[in-house]
């Protein structure tokens, strides 16, 4: 869930979808500011993966089923490679504001 709402927060951002409504309510951005909904996503990302692999070894030693396990692993993955792409992104439209500035 936190992997979700944090990929939500940033996908309502200006630079993205640039949405001021999610789920009928003022989007992160338009309550806190952009800068603020960039780091409640960068921090909700991270909590969501250290969840997820807190929980697979338990899930080993609680004798999940493999196809489980396997899905837990798949999804980590998953989101290990967006978190990427989006750090990426941002990195980029950070370097384009500084190069328009000068």
């Amino acid at each position: 869930q936190q992997v979700h709402v944090a990929s939500l927060i940033h996908d309502d951002l200006p630079c993205m979808d640039y949405n001021s409504i999610r789920r009928g309510q003022p989007s992160n951005h338009n309550i806190y500011r952009v800068d603020m909904a960039v780091l409640a996503g960068d921090v909700l990302f991270p909590l969501g993966i250290q969840h997820i692999v807190s929980h697979t070894p338990a899930g080993l030693m609680a004798g999940a089923q493999d196809d489980e396990i396997q899905r837990l692993r798949r999804y980590g993955r998953a989101v290990g490679v967006l978190h990427q792409v989006d750090d990426d992104i941002l990195q980029e439209g950070m370097r384009e504001s500084e190069e328009n500035e000068d």
